[in-house]
């Protein structure tokens, strides 16, 4: 029996997963370009926001005008910040073992971390903020064999008769030897010389840079700040040193709204302004240095936020609760062999307003009816309502995943039995209550009973004899 090979193309259904990361793929406007590439070369704007709504294609913005700008790309630095972190910590009831004003100092740490760390060391020789290297073998043995000849001479200098470097000379130059050693010594002594200046060079190149102020006794270092000023303060020299140094002029700030610490952005934009007022800076970079800030429209009130950024671009989202529709039905017709109802996909879609949220729905939904639903025991439509929930409320999804929760509750049959039967147990105990009241009302001894039935017969009597 022969076993054909299957290729995996024909293995495959065609499906191509839609990734959640920022694309470079977007179509710019041509005159919004050109607005926004005036923006960035103009002497007039150096706080710029780029801003929208979640999801809305900031970043995808971003990244596609670097990708059809070169120079653009080549000049700016990606500072992303995000509290994952914090939040999770908030999620999980933990206690932080730090204040808020070592929170704040660890964003300021960050930003200075992710610009610095951008370049490479010898770009930036005298940063303080030291950078493990790597060396070529080439230039590990151009420097031993350096070293091992100024070693060479200086012992020389100071052993110019020795024997090492007269007596294999000796019997060729004969009378010319005593011109070989004046030679010899001058050669020495200039290689000597020239690797005292050139260790002098090393030095004052790659030692760190120098904080200049009031000398502190219990510390070699001095500062013009103290402990309580920020780590973007404390490092302002830094700053001033790697733009002045590099060619990088722009800085990308994401998600600092996020961050819930509006300080920041008054921070940076301090941070800006000193940058452009220097001069090693303005000799560098004739536009001077931009902060761009890819952040939410609410991060400022509305008059905070025209005073501090000095252009504004805002992004259209390209997805919305009217149009999630049509964008779900165009993403799912790339899964082979989808039956969902149009009517219910127009039910569910009005709740979708972000496109990672949608594109990731149609991926889970994608393996789900691949792996789990591969015999078709759900029906297309269920299966999706799973996965929407799954995304749109993900820890009500776990705790159905645990048998409980308000979905499984309110799915869950032997609940409603039991609260239907405690119901019918409970109106029928009422009813016997009531039953023993009344009971309880109406008992007479036998006396009594005699004398109403007296009263009954004689009452018959009467009605007939009326008759």
């Amino acid at each position: 029996m022969v076993v054909e090979d299957i290729s995996a193309e024909e293995k495959s259904d065609g499906y191509t997963p839609y990734f959640l990361s920022a694309t470079d793929e977007v179509e710019i406007d041509c005159d919004v370009s050109n607005v926004f590439d005036q923006v960035i070369s103009s002497d007039k704007a150096y706080n710029i926001a780029i801003t929208g709504p979640y999801s809305s294609g900031k970043s995808s913005f971003v990244s596609s005008y670097k990708k059809k700008n070169t120079e653009f790309s080549n000049s700016s630095i990606d500072v992303s910040l995000a509290s994952f972190q914090v939040n999770e910590m908030v999620a999980t009831g933990e206690t932080p073992n730090k204040s808020g004003e070592f929170e704040f100092a660890d964003i300021e740490k960050s930003i200075i971390q992710q610009i610095i760390y951008k370049v490479p060391s010898s770009t930036i020789p005298k940063s303080r903020f030291s950078k493990l290297t790597t060396s070529e073998d080439t230039i590990k043995w151009k420097s031993y064999i350096f070293a091992s000849l100024w070693l060479l001479s200086i012992f020389y200098i100071f052993n110019p008769k020795s024997y090492i470097f007269i007596d294999p000379v000796r019997p060729i130059l004969g009378k010319y030897l005593e011109f070989f050693n004046i030679a010899l010594s001058l050669v020495m002594l200039s290689g000597c010389l020239f690797g005292i200046a050139s260790i002098i060079k090393y030095l004052k190149n790659n030692l760190p840079l120098s904080k200049i102020s009031y000398l502190n006794p219990t510390n070699v270092e001095v500062s013009f700040f103290s402990e309580s000023d920020s780590v973007l303060n404390r490092t302002l020299d830094e700053l001033v040193y790697f733009f002045s140094s590099s060619n990088y002029n722009k800085v990308i700030f994401e998600d600092l709204e996020r961050l819930n610490k509006p300080e920041i952005f008054t921070k940076l934009r301090e941070i800006n302004i000193i940058l452009n007022n220097s001069d090693a800076v303005k000799g560098k970079h004739k536009d001077g240095i931009k902060f761009i800030y890819v952040t939410k429209d609410d991060c400022f009130s509305a008059t905070e936020r025209t005073k501090f950024f000095d252009f504004i671009l805002p992004i259209i989202p390209v997805i919305h609760s009217n149009n999630s529709y049509e964008k779900i039905r165009e993403l799912i017709s790339t899964i082979k062999g989808v039956n969902l109802s149009h009517n219910f996909l127009r039910d569910v879609t009005v709740f979708i307003s972000d496109m990672r949220v949608l594109q990731n729905i149609v991926n889970e939904f994608y393996f789900y009816r691949k792996l789990v639903n591969h015999d078709q025991s759900l029906s297309d439509d269920n299966l999706f309502a799973l996965v929407l929930c799954k995304n749109m409320f993900p820890c009500e999804f776990e705790l159905l995943q645990q048998n409980s929760g308000k979905i499984f509750t309110a799915f869950d049959t032997s609940v409603i039995k039991n609260e239907s039967t405690n119901e019918k147990r409970s109106i029928i105990q009422n009813f016997k209550e009531e039953i023993e009241n009344i009971e309880n009302a109406f008992s007479f001894n036998k006396g009594e009973y005699e004398i109403l039935i007296g009263c009954y017969l004689c009452s018959g009597i009467v009605n007939l004899a009326t008759h």
